[in-house]
């Protein structure tokens, strides 16, 4: 039970202190003292049968004075002897406890007035003798040991246990601070062993929210206190442990008194807890609490909060350290990309790389020379082979009709076109792949490469000119052979028998004598060459 709200007692002179010995040969509850006043009374009924006469009722309040004014009488100066449990440290300076034994407990208060002149603090696990009074808090009806003094006696059981395990595991070394592993500097997965029902599970939550840790939290469920707890604690630590994924684990666990919180002094939990491969937080109790737990985890925490706080920590220390290593490297490039312009702008200036750089213009220069010649003497051999061409159309002109002429000077202008666009484009592919050439390369062989574009340039002109010579040759040999067939059919060759071709000055070939008029001016093509005459009579039958 508790008596935090119990209001300060009116100062009362200090009992007199008596020997230890004597008080615990003495009974517990000391006899009242003599007084002069009479002590009130209350209302028991007396033993029989019931009377029908009616009775009147009290209030509850009423019945809870007379019983407090009795007690505080009967029960002024008491002397008991228990173990402390559940000591709880009020911001007004009270301190309030529990004394227990084997079959029962007593609330105990220890005023701030009275405090100081202790020469024994309550403390968890101690055996103690108290002396004071029983005092009654009337709004709850409870009723607590005011204590007067507060003497030792000697180290409780459960106490005595924890010591003597608590020097066994720091002789195994389980509380070594070289064996510890500090947290890990990046956090994914946090693995919290807790009560899956309780608050702390929301506290861990909440808090790792609120930090904005980008993390996965894993419970693993269990009992934190009762009879059997430590196994299951012990089993969900070794759960966690065992996976891969998990960073950091979180052993968490309210506040609570020394009874609530002994399966975190359990051998098995601290040997679990010494086992795991993560890193283990404890956070157990209040910070004022300690358990085994708590020494043998790898960082301690006052509180779940706390815990969870630190996961926040790590994830905001990883993101700074992640924000500063790229602005380094940042900067690192940005020094190094000054750095080589800097060398590249001095080499650049260098008198060696000028004289390499006005050499390379020279030999642009004689390359571009050499492109320029040899495009005009691809002109000019296109032009006389033109001109040849141009002198053969003209032979046919003359020797053959306008539509086979026609289309032969079709097919003619055809092949010179695809012959000029196909010499061209090899010229322009010539010129960009040398220029390419010299203008990805470094300066340092350019001598060389200009030879080797030089050489090739010559061998592909050698190429580009045996190519077009077949091509001509075979175009002459059509164009010979067309041409024969023409001089086969063609009626000129009737005329270098002796026969004549009339026609009319528009060209239009005369079949008939009345195709004329007397006065009508008609050419006349004999094989060599033409006549003009005029017609002065006709005949339109020949015998």
């Amino acid at each position: 039970m508790t008596t935090r709200r119990s209001p300060s007692p009116p100062p009362r002179p200090p009992a007199q202190a008596r020997p230890l010995r004597e008080r615990l040969q003495s009974t517990l509850f000391e006899p009242p003292q003599a007084s002069t006043k009479a002590s009130p009374e209350v209302l028991v009924p007396a033993p029989g049968p019931r009377a029908d006469t009616p009775r009147t009722p009290i209030s509850i309040t009423e019945l809870t004075g007379r019983l407090g004014r009795h007690i505080e009488t009967g029960f002024s100066s008491v002397c008991v002897m228990g173990e402390v449990s559940k000591v709880t440290l009020a911001a007004n300076g009270h301190t309030y406890f529990t004394l227990k034994d084997a079959g029962s407990t007593l609330d105990a208060i220890l005023w701030a007035s009275n405090k100081d002149a202790m020469a024994v603090q309550p403390k968890l696990g101690l055996r103690v003798v108290a002396t004071g009074a029983i005092r009654i808090f009337a709004p709850q009806g409870r009723y607590s040991l005011h204590v007067e003094t507060l003497d030792l006696v000697g180290v409780g059981d459960l106490q005595r246990a924890l010591e003597a395990l608590k020097a066994r595991l720091a002789a195994e070394g389980l509380f070594a601070e070289d064996r510890k592993r500090p947290l890990p500097t990046i956090v994914r997965t946090v693995g919290v062993v807790t009560s899956p029902t309780g608050a702390v599970r929301r506290d861990i939550e909440q808090t790792l929210s609120r930090g904005g840790a980008r993390v996965s939290v894993l419970i693993s469920p269990t009992r934190v206190q009762g009879e059997g707890a430590a196994p299951e604690i012990a089993a969900a630590i070794s759960l966690l442990a065992e996976r891969d994924d998990v960073d950091v684990i979180i052993v968490a666990r309210g506040g609570g008194s020394i009874e609530d919180l002994w399966p975190f002094n359990e051998e098995v939990v601290a040997r679990a807890i010494a086992a795991s491969g993560p890193p283990v937080i404890s956070a157990i109790g209040h910070e004022t609490d300690f358990t085994l737990a708590d020494f043998v985890a790898d960082v301690r925490a006052a509180t779940p909060s706390v815990a969870a706080g630190m996961v926040v920590d790590i994830q905001r220390n990883a993101t700074l350290r992640t924000e500063n290593a790229s602005a380094g490297l940042l900067k690192a490039m940005e020094a190094s990309r000054d750095r080589w312009r800097r060398r590249l702008d001095t080499v650049s200036t260098h008198r060696v790389m000028e004289r390499e750089r006005t050499k390379l213009e020279r030999l642009r220069g004689r390359v571009a020379a050499a492109f320029t010649r040899a495009r005009a003497a691809a002109d000019r051999r296109q032009a006389s082979r033109l001109s040849m061409f141009r002198d053969y159309l003209t032979r046919c002109e003359a020797q053959a009709p306008r539509e086979i002429f026609g289309r032969a000077h079709a097919r003619v202008d055809r092949a010179l076109l695809s012959m000029r666009s196909l010499v061209a484009s090899q010229m322009d592919r010539r010129r960009a792949r040398a220029t390419r050439s010299f203008e990805s390369k470094a300066l340092r062989d350019a001598d060389a490469r200009i030879a080797v574009v030089a050489r090739r340039f010559a061998e592909g002109l050698g190429l580009l000119v045996r190519g077009v010579r077949p091509a001509l040759e075979g175009r002459r040999k059509g164009l010979g052979e067309a041409a024969a067939k023409l001089d086969a059919l063609s009626p000129l060759a009737v005329l270098s028998r002796g026969y004549a071709l009339a026609t009319t000055p528009e060209g239009r070939i005369l079949l008939s004598a009345t195709d004329v008029s007397p006065g009508d001016a008609v050419l006349v093509r004999l094989s060599r060459g033409r006549l003009k005459t005029t017609v002065t009579g006709r005949d339109e039958e020949v015998p």
